[in-house]
C-alpha cells in the first residue's frame, strides 16, 4: 500500500543551470539529494564548466536521481528552458547553483501545500555568505501577491515551486530579471498563491552573483517590466528609468558612492510610497 500511495505523489522537477560555479555545486546537489520527498528528478545544466563542477557531480552520480548534461547555453535564462523542456515532472522549481535548501522537508512541504488547490508556493529563506555562514533572514512575502507583483519582486526564487500547468517559457532577452518576468506570466493566468511562513532556501551573496552586482543593466530590464505593466508615463516607470541612468552614470564615472546614493534614494521612496514605486 505504502508503494501505491509514493506512485500517486507528483513527480518534481528540480532544474540547476550552472557554470564554473563548482566551489558552491555540491552543497546544491546535497540538498536535493537528501530531502524526504520520494519522487524528484534533478536535471543539471552545466555549461562546459572550466573548474572542478564535472567531478562534483560525478561524485553524486547513481546516488539520486540526477541527469547532468554538458553543453553551451546562451545564458541562465536558456539553460533553464532547456532544462524545463526535458524535466517530466507535475512540479517544477529551479535551484541556482549557489544557492541551497535549508532543510529535507522543503519539497515535502511544498508539494502539500500545492495539493491544497494552489498553483505557486513560496517561502522565506536566509541570505547566506560565500562559505555558507548565515547572514540575516529574507522573510516570506505577504499580503497580496498577484498585486505586488506589478511593483516588483517579492518572490525568493529558490524557495518558489508551481505546477507545470502554470509554467511558461522564460524570456532569454532578460538576464537578471526573467524569475521576475515569469510569476508575472503566472499572474496573468491566474495562478493561484500560496506563502508558507517558513525558511526554505539558502541565497548566497558573494561577488560573481549577478544580482548582488547589482549593475545598471539589472535596472534597465527592471524598469522595462514596469513600463510593460504601467506605461512609458507612469511614476513606476520613470523612477526605475531614472534609477538606471544614475547607475549608468556611476558605473561610467566608477563612482561608487553615487551607485550608494541611488540606493539610499530608491529605498526611501519604496518606503514613501509603501512599495508602490521603486526600482526592486
Amino acid at each position: 500500500m505504502y508503494r501505491n500511495l509514493v506512485c500517486q505523489r507528483p513527480l518534481v522537477s528540480v532544474v540547476t543551470p550552472s557554470y564554473n560555479y563548482g566551489a558552491f555545486l555540491g552543497q546544491c546537489l546535497e540538498s536535493v539529494r537528501r530531502q524526504t520527498y520520494p519522487r524528484i528528478e534533478h536535471i543539471v545544466l552545466d555549461a562546459c564548466s572550466t573548474d572542478e563542477s564535472a567531478s562534483v557531480i560525478d561524485s553524486l552520480k547513481g546516488t539520486y536521481r540526477m541527469l547532468a548534461v554538458f553543453e553551451q547555453d546562451s545564458g541562465q535564462a536558456d539553460a533553464l528552458n532547456k532544462g524545463f523542456a526535458m524535466a517530466q515532472g507535475n512540479v517544477f522549481c529551479w535551484l541556482n547553483a549557489d544557492d541551497y535548501w535549508l532543510h529535507e522537508r522543503v519539497v515535502e512541504e511544498a508539494v502539500q501545500a500545492l495539493a491544497s488547490g494552489f498553483d505557486v508556493v513560496t517561502a522565506g529563506g536566509r541570505y547566506v555568505d560565500r562559505n555558507a555562514h548565515p547572514l540575516s533572514p529574507i522573510a516570506a512575502p505577504h499580503g497580496d501577491l498577484e498585486t505586488q507583483l506589478r511593483y516588483g519582486d517579492p518572490l525568493l526564487q529558490p524557495a518558489t515551486l508551481w505546477r507545470s500547468t502554470v509554467h511558461r517559457r522564460l524570456r532569454i532577452d532578460l538576464h537578471y530579471a526573467f524569475d521576475w518576468h515569469l510569476f508575472l506570466d503566472m499572474a496573468a493566468l491566474r495562478a493561484r498563491f500560496r506563502v508558507i511562513d517558513s525558511e526554505w532556501a539558502a541565497y548566497r551573496l558573494h561577488d560573481a552573483n549577478k544580482s548582488f552586482d547589482d549593475s545598471a543593466q539589472r535596472r534597465s530590464e527592471i524598469a522595462g517590466i514596469l513600463r510593460e505593466q504601467w506605461g512609458r508615463w507612469s511614476p513606476q516607470y520613470v523612477w526605475a528609468s531614472s534609477m538606471f541612468w544614475g547607475y549608468r552614470t556611476a558605473e561610467l564615472l566608477h563612482s561608487g558612492a553615487l551607485k550608494s546614493g541611488m540606493r539610499t534614494a530608491n529605498d526611501a521612496m519604496r518606503r514613501l510610497t509603501r512599495g508602490r514605486v521603486f526600482s526592486c
